[in-house]
Order: structure tokens, then C-alpha cells, then sequence
């Protein structure tokens, strides 16, 4: 059974993923965002769970997001972040029509490579 996600989350294509620039870490891929969540791409996770971050996320549309929150875990490929300061929902939903535009499809995973979860 899979649970069901509080906030939707936006799963991008390589080529159009945001990034995120810590001040202190360094500039990291965004692999999916949500309004609370943020997963990194990382091929070498260097972030500790429990550290805190503060940094900018620039999305290939052209909009911004400042965020707050902290490292909640960490694997071999991804950093996935808790934020206490989030994307705002109407971010996440431009983004979700730029990427509709775009890419003129229904359903984001196809062009994601990772299935909606």
C-alpha cells in the first residue's frame, strides 16, 4: 500500500530540473518539489541528516523560491530535505502549467522517467 502525500509533488526532466544554491553547500540539482519537500540529486551525499539549510530555487521558467528547513535523509543518489520554509503552492502550480506547456502532456511522469508518487 502506498501512502498518500500531503502536498503534490512536481517530478521534473533532466533537462528542465530547478536548482537549489546554499550559501554554505554549495548548487544542487532538484530531481521533484513539492510545497514542504525538496528531493536533491546527489552523487555524493555530503549533507548530514539534521543539518540546516537556507538557499534559492531557481527554476528554469524563471521563477525563485527562497527556502528553510533541514537535511530528513540521505541515500547513495538523492538528499531529501524538510523545509520549514516551502515553495508556495501558486510557484508549484505555475510550474506544473510551464511544464504542461511545454512538454503537452497529461501526465508528468512520462516525461520524468519517474512514475507520480
Amino acid at each position: 500500500m502506498v501512502a498518500q502525500r500531503s502536498h503534490y509533488r512536481i517530478q521534473y526532466p533532466v533537462v528542465d530540473r530547478p536548482t537549489l544554491d546554499l550559501k554554505r553547500a554549495g548548487q544542487f540539482s532538484i530531481m521533484n518539489v513539492s510545497e514542504r519537500g525538496i528531493s536533491l540529486v546527489t552523487s555524493e551525499p555530503h549533507l548530514d541528516v539534521g543539518y540546516e539549510i537556507k538557499g534559492v530555487v531557481r527554476f528554469k521558467s524563471g521563477n525563485t523560491a527562497a527556502i528553510e528547513g533541514k537535511v530528513l535523509r540521505t541515500n547513495d543518489t538523492q538528499v531529501v530535505l524538510l523545509l520549514d520554509v516551502g515553495v508556495s503552492l501558486p510557484t508549484i502550480m505555475e510550474e506544473q502549467r510551464w511544464l504542461l506547456q511545454k512538454y503537452n502532456t497529461l501526465s508528468l511522469s512520462d516525461i520524468s522517467g519517474t512514475p507520480e508518487v
